[in-house]
């Protein structure tokens, strides 16, 4: 090193450019990722909160209500609000994480990203459950599209097309409970026509009503359904055409199912209007019988009220008057009831 180099003891400041505290705010990935990390404290929130309330039904009745209380002021609403808004922007964006942080094989490939994010969105709505149901029967058709997933029967390469299995499956389902009503609602007709449940009414019309109710309820179900598939398409216009053609599909099985349904509750009201029409006729028929036996009765039970009377007032009977009252009493209903035939009464 040469003797004339010399060196100073002063040393320049590096430049650092002046970052603001808001530099997040700058990139809407860096803004997604702040608030993510923020959101945790909501998450901590709710956690206390829940620690709290078991303290308090720990306590006791009057600590519970006590702390029901202090969650019902205006404060806590606003600040349970706010972190609700945060975990549910927690849970969206770990849902979008998930298909990068866990990495799923089937028979040696890759499930595509948005089978397990689709996962993760996928809701299946199986309430409010019948205690008398069991919750197996329920996940029938969840279940069975499940397995078919696990065989590799299937590939679904949207949620939209995993959800379009579930509910051709459930529809399918519901198409052969309509089949099984439409045979039970020509049983029904049969039975009607042959009058083989005329002693016992209250049996078939409880029948013919428990099948009403059921194919009321389908019908409802796959109309209401439809109806939202129908928006599906109208809003959902970003989606690939390929999960656009099965909503359409789900749709029109909707519809189908709406129809058929509608076609066996026009039967089957045909056939309760007929049972209906056939037993008013019977109970017409029958008052027209009891008039004729009132109009045929009431002179008979006038002459007989008003001379039994006398009767009873005398100290003897006469027999002569006795049998012109009686032969004009028994000419007098010959008389009515053959009026009556003529009239078509009986």
């Amino acid at each position: 090193m040469s003797a004339g180099v010399g060196y100073t003891p002063y040393h320049p400041r590096w430049y650092r450019r002046r970052v603001s505290v808001w530099w997040w705010m700058e990139s809407r990935s860096y803004t997604g990722f702040v608030l993510r990390e923020i959101s945790s404290v909501a998450v901590a929130f709710f956690a206390v909160v829940l620690i709290a309330l078991l303290r308090a039904l720990a306590r006791g009745p009057e600590a519970y209500a006590r702390f029901a209380a202090a969650l019902a002021s205006p404060l806590m609403l606003a600040a349970s609000l706010v972190a609700f808004l945060f975990v549910l922007f927690h849970a969206v964006t770990w849902f979008h994480l998930a298909p990068t942080a866990m990495v799923v094989r089937v028979r040696g490939k890759r499930v595509p990203d948005s089978v397990i994010l689709g996962s993760n969105y996928l809701v299946t709505v199986h309430g409010p459950r019948n205690p008398v149901v069991p919750l197996s029967a329920m996940l029938t058709e969840t279940q069975e599209v499940a397995k078919r997933l696990s065989a590799g029967r299937f590939k679904a390469t949207s949620p939209v097309i995993l959800m379009g299995w579930i509910i051709a499956t459930l529809t399918a389902a519901e198409e052969t409970s309509i089949n099984l009503l439409a045979e039970e609602v020509g049983g029904l007709e049969k039975r009607v026509m042959a009058h083989m449940d005329d002693n016992k009414p209250q049996a078939f019309l409880d029948e013919l009503f428990m099948v009403r109710h059921v194919l009321i309820t389908v019908r409802t179900m796959a109309s209401q359904s439809g109806e939202i598939l129908s928006r599906c398409t109208r809003v959902l216009k970003h989606l690939p055409e390929a999960d656009l053609e099965v909503i359409e599909d789900l749709r029109d099985r909707y519809r189908r199912l709406d129809r058929i349904a509608t076609s066996q509750l026009d039967f089957l009201t045909g056939v309760s209007d007929f049972y209906r029409g056939r037993t008013d006729t019977r109970m017409t028929i029958a008052a027209e019988r009891l008039a004729v036996i009132a109009a045929v009765t009431l002179p008979i039970t006038a002459i007989s009220s008003v001379m039994g009377m006398n009767v009873i007032a005398n100290d003897h009977s006469d027999p002569i008057f006795l049998t012109i009252l009686l032969v004009i009493m028994g000419t007098i209903s010959i008389w009515l009831l053959r009026w009556a035939k003529r009239q078509g009464w009986w």
